[in-house]
């Protein structure tokens, strides 16, 4: 009888013992379920989730150059990326000499330069993207500029800045002008692409990664 009883007093022990080991297993396995997803980064991290791919629809690639630097950036970003381009020309080309006084005057009395052989209406309305480049004139967006954007309906459509400056880095007033002139358009002021003008020829790789970044590929 002793026996039994002693038999009976061990195998109670070890079945409590088993089911305490049971539940600390099962303890720590629930702590790595909860902490797992932050620290590994799963889908249940909204930061682990994938970007959605924007669409940009039809690009058309507008632009105004005098010097040529923002011409060559052009053909950096057309080598890159495959889209129709659009150069806009003064109907009174800029002459050297009398170029900064024009562009000045030309600024402070709202003077919109007339532009030679830009599109019909109808073939602007078929484009979502613009990506519009210039120089930074006078701390602000050329005057030819002014003249293109409130030639046409620009409502509803994209636009992508990119600049060649010498100094004004952050687009100046030229990023404000544009949103104002464009009130109903989506002006992607803060990608904005900006080089010094005289540094375009070595930014072939910033000019991709710009491009990568926007989703803006071949």
């Amino acid at each position: 009888m002793i026996k039994r009883i002693f038999a009976l007093m061990t195998a109670c022990v070890l079945l409590f013992a088993c089911a305490g080991c049971s539940g600390d297993s099962g303890s720590t396995a629930e702590h790595e379920q909860q902490v797992n997803p932050t620290a590994e980064g799963t889908a249940d991290d909204p930061s682990a989730e994938p970007e959605e791919d924007i669409s940009y629809g039809n690009v058309l690639i507008v632009y105004f150059s005098n010097s040529g630097n923002t011409h060559a950036l052009t053909e950096m970003i057309t080598a890159e990326f495959a889209a129709e381009t659009l150069r806009l020309i003064p109907a009174e080309p800029y002459e050297w000499a009398t170029l900064f006084d024009r562009a000045q005057d030309e600024l402070n009395d709202g003077i919109r330069p007339e532009l030679t052989g830009l599109p019909e209406a109808d073939v602007i309305a078929q484009y979502d993207t613009i990506l519009l480049g210039f120089p930074i004139w006078w701390y602000d967006l050329p005057m030819p500029v002014w003249t293109f954007l409130e030639a046409y309906d620009l409502s509803g459509k994209t636009i992508i800045p990119y600049f060649t400056h010498n100094g004004s880095s952050n687009g100046a007033a030229s990023l404000d002008t544009i949103e104002t002139l464009c009130p109903d358009s989506t002006v992607m002021s803060d990608d904005a692409l900006s080089l010094w003008g005289d540094r375009v020829a070595d930014s072939a790789d910033e000019v991709k990664e710009w491009l990568n970044g926007l989703g803006l590929t071949k």
